[in-house]
């Protein structure tokens, strides 16, 4: 019998909520190799052959403290910036506006002031309020190489008016023990369908800053539901990578298993079911306007395109050909890694109100009404894509 869209809603969310309950999913964290186990198992359940795929990895350790006014703040350090010990009540103090580029928090707009400004009146640490949309704390996507050798500690965007008053009314101090040393973390294979073809290729990421249910947890919950419809006819490979948020170190690990040649390659990014406001009401939300797809069907495959279109507009999508699609630049997230085998391809990914932020959890972040949307449009979309 037929899953009804009401049934699937409910599954896909005890997904995502799932996935949420595993903790802050930082690449070789403590939620990391749990993380890989669960989906794992989520795999098996739905008919699919998993495969844990382990890397190793620099990683960013670190304990901090920041405080304002002798009131401990929300703050997270900037990873890789800088390693030490450092205790002071005179860090450099700025506000940094966090940039997306091509679905992605990767740019901290105005740290290199503040850095600049440390390193010229000799100070220690440094401290930015990240000026996000909400005003709240937001993660900045890192290479793990170092950075200015300064550490630096986030705060809340909220706080910028206080952090620019630091030298002469407000007392700002800093703790930070960080060092970088050998890690681990796990990417997933997972097999599906019947042997023999060429198979279809899902791809999403595992990974991000704190509990990622709308960011991450949507796409999983939308890869997972495609990989088993899929099967049904094809053979599918999902690939799982951490890593995302420390330049796609997981997709980098997988690639010796993916496979040489694929009918279509799907690529299901962040915050594909996120909403466009907290949820207050399930009924009333509505999907992030914040998310793009990108579509490449071959040469003169226009109707094709038509038809992804169509699929995807009641998930708010409209899908646009990259006028090079072998140029990475032209794509989204770990879609670049695909782009030079100019194979059919379909990416989605965006952000949303809680996109990198602490508040990304469960119950305000998406419905079950909005990921079932999403899957379904996106089932259909990728079934234009493969039977073109």
């Amino acid at each position: 019998m037929a899953t009804s869209t009401h049934e699937l809603g409910a599954q896909l969310m005890e997904v995502v909520r799932r996935y949420a309950a595993l903790g802050d999913h930082r690449t070789g964290d403590a939620a990391d190799a749990p993380t890989a186990a669960w989906l794992a198992e989520e795999i098996r359940a739905r008919g699919g052959e998993p495969t844990l795929v382990p890397y190793d990895l620099d990683r960013y350790v670190a304990s901090w403290a920041v405080r304002v006014d002798g009131v401990e703040v929300a703050s997270l350090p900037l990873f890789y910036e800088g390693v030490g010990a450092v205790r002071t009540s005179r860090p450099a103090v700025g506000i940094g506006v966090p940039r997306s580029a091509g679905g992605e928090r990767q740019d901290l707009d105005g740290l290199d002031a503040v850095l600049t400004t440390a390193r010229a009146d000799g100070r220690p640490a440094a401290v930015v309020a990240t000026a996000g949309p909400t005003g709240g704390l937001v993660a900045i996507n890192r290479e793990p190489v170092a950075g200015s050798g300064i550490p630096t500690l986030l705060v809340p965007g909220r706080l910028g008016d206080a952090l620019a008053l630091s030298d002469r009314e407000v007392a700002v101090d800093v703790e930070i023990e960080a060092r970088v040393e050998p890690g681990r973390s796990t990417s997933v294979v997972g097999h599906f369908g019947p042997s023999g073809g060429e198979p279809v290729v899902v791809a999403t990421p595992l990974s991000g800053w704190f509990r990622c249910a709308g960011e991450r947890g949507t796409g999983i919950a939308a890869a997972l539901h495609l990989a088993t419809r899929l099967a049904e006819h094809h053979p599918v490979v999902l690939l799982a990578s951490t890593g995302h948020e420390l330049a796609h170190l997981g997709a980098h690990a997988l690639a010796p298993h993916a496979p040489s040649q694929a009918r279509a390659i799907v690529h299901v990014g962040a915050s594909v079911a996120a909403a466009a406001e907290p949820v207050t009401d399930p009924a009333t939300a509505r999907l992030s306007p914040t998310r793009f797809a990108r579509a490449h069907a071959g040469p003169h495959r226009d109707a094709v395109i038509d038809r992804i279109a169509a699929a995807l507009a009641p998930a708010g999508l409209t899908p646009t050909v990259p006028t090079d699609p072998t140029d990475p630049e032209g794509w989204i997230g770990e879609a670049r890694r695909w782009a030079h085998r100019d194979e059919p391809m379909l990416s989605v990914a965006g952000g949303f109100f809680a996109f990198h932020t602490p508040d990304d959890l469960p119950e305000v972040s998406t419905t079950p009404t909005l990921l079932a949307t999403v899957a379904v449009a996106l089932e259909h979309a990728v079934g234009a894509l493969v039977d073109r």
